[in-house]
């Protein structure tokens, strides 16, 4: 490669870096009479599309916030929950792993604020990448505001097919808290 082949291969370098594209573009290089040909120059855009966010309706529920805290906190508990066509259900107090519609799930709680945030995320061996928070505000001292959370890194074509019945399911999980006996 020449001198002036090395500036061409740093200007494609720089247009690529410019516009976000991922290093190497894929490309195929032609060498004749002190030329280069770039052919097939193809470039890849780095996706850096917002995860998709859902939030729950505001439930409220009969209840301390140290008594709801305490019981979403252990994942062992969550085991009245799990709906029929949920499959091989196991459950640590951090971690949760299942089966549902053939897809591999496992959870793990990464972080508790006492009386007020849970947040659970989608083990690395599971088949979707998310992350779920329970949130909680005392209302009074038997009363607790609760919502969810979920974020979820999906793309256009799975994000516009799953976002209402997601909506829906987590609108339904806080309605079926409500109804628990903490």
């Amino acid at each position: 490669m020449s001198l002036s082949d090395s500036k061409v291969m740093k200007n494609i370098e720089n247009y690529c870096d410019k516009k976000s594209m991922r290093l190497p573009c894929i490309f195929s290089v032609f060498f004749g009479q002190q030329s280069v040909f770039f052919i097939n120059l193809q470039k890849t855009e780095i996706n850096k599309m917002k995860p998709l966010e859902i939030i729950s309706k505001t439930g409220k529920i009969s209840n301390s916030d140290e008594r709801i805290f305490n019981f979403y906190s252990d994942l062992r508990n969550i085991s009245r929950l799990v709906p029929p066509d949920v499959k091989d259900w196991e459950a640590t107090e951090d971690t949760c792993s299942f089966i549902i519609k053939g897809q591999k799930m496992s959870l793990i709680i990464i972080e508790r604020t006492p009386y007020k945030t849970i947040k659970i995320k989608a083990a690395d061996n599971s088949s979707y990448n998310f992350n779920l928070w329970i949130q909680l505000k005392s209302l009074s001292a038997y009363e607790t505001a609760v919502r969810l959370v979920v974020r979820a890194d999906i793309n256009m074509v799975m994000r516009v097919a799953i976002k209402k019945p997601l909506q829906q399911g987590v609108d339904q999980i806080i309605d079926y808290m409500k109804m628990l006996p903490y």
